[in-house]
């Protein structure tokens, strides 16, 4: 885990230093007791102590949540909407790549009204009807990348690289965050079709599309620890396809976004609190890359 979360090393060690530092110095007050029983240990002090929090009040950092979240909305309304991008369904990364982003087009769409659907509707729907789930939240997951700060800065061929390889994953935490925030106990998208409910499942699969939904669950996990974890994946490619300049890119991204996660954590839960939260979203990230395996496993079978 060190590997990917280099931060969590760190919090982990340094609390733990705190508590050694905590018990050396109530052994220091025990022996001064004896050598000098006059004087008072542990007494009232005029001195406040008072614990400690980080202070989330950066305003840069708390301008990047904000866009972040702004981006995830906008794709989240195209993903409750009509919107249903058949022209990139048999395309390379490539050609979504030089399409103008659909996130600023959000108002060419409405949700239907008619969603959820019941399980005899669907039954009815025309195949043609039918949106391909997996598709488009994988081109929703590109959608947000584009628009992301740092991904300008890579070349072509290190901005394709970088989706072959992460795009899968971001694509099971989105379905899997989704699924979670209906309080569904399985994968479930919004026109209420859960792939369990269909007559060719095997219940092989159970594995992923209700494991999947199990990590948000136990952790409780928040709009904001989602988006920033999202965005921690699309910079945590480990790709020898990547440039050099690409890598150094990546890797500072990746800190910057995973110090913003832990400090926006911290500044809510309190230091130590904090950093056992932050090892709980971090699992998460390690549980998706389980099930992204599963997934591709899954898609190979069709």
């Amino acid at each position: 885990m060190t590997t990917f979360f280099p931060h969590l090393y760190e919090y982990c060690r340094v609390i733990s230093l705190l508590e050694e530092n905590k018990k050396s110095g109530d052994e220091i007050q025990k022996r001064g007791r004896k050598r000098f029983p006059n004087v008072s240990y542990g007494c009232p002090q005029e001195t406040k102590i008072t614990k400690c929090f980080l202070t989330f009040n950066q305003d840069n950092e708390s301008k990047d949540i904000g866009f972040l979240k702004y981006l995830e909305i906008k794709a989240e309304n195209l993903r409750e909407s009509t919107y249903n991008p058949l022209k990139f369904y048999n395309v390379t990364i490539e050609t979504i790549l030089k399409t103008r982003t659909e996130l600023s087009n959000i108002n060419k769409y409405e949700k239907p009204l008619n969603w959820p659907l019941s399980y005899e509707q669907l039954m009815q729907t025309k195949s043609l009807e039918i949106k391909h789930w997996i598709v488009i939240d994988a081109i929703l997951c590109i959608e947000i990348a584009k628009t992301l700060p740092f991904f300008c800065k890579l070349s072509v061929q290190d901005q394709q690289t970088l989706l072959r390889t992460t795009t899968l994953l971001n694509t099971c935490l989105t379905e899997a965050y989704y699924s979670y925030v209906a309080s569904s106990d399985v994968l479930i998208f919004p026109d209420g079709f859960a792939p369990t409910m269909s007559p060719a499942f095997l219940t092989s699969h159970n594995d992923f599309f209700i494991g999947v939904v199990e990590p948000l669950k136990r952790i409780k996990m928040t709009k904001e620890e989602y988006i920033l974890l999202k965005t921690i994946i699309f910079c945590s490619s480990k790709s020898d396809e990547i440039s050099v300049e690409g890598k150094e890119i990546l890797e500072k991204e990746f800190h910057r976004y995973s110090r913003l996660l832990l400090n926006y954590i911290q500044a809510k839960y309190g230091n130590a609190p904090g950093a056992v939260r932050y090892s709980q979203i971090l699992s998460v990230m390690e549980a998706m890359i389980y099930f992204s395996q599963k997934r591709k496993r899954i898609l190979c079978l069709f």
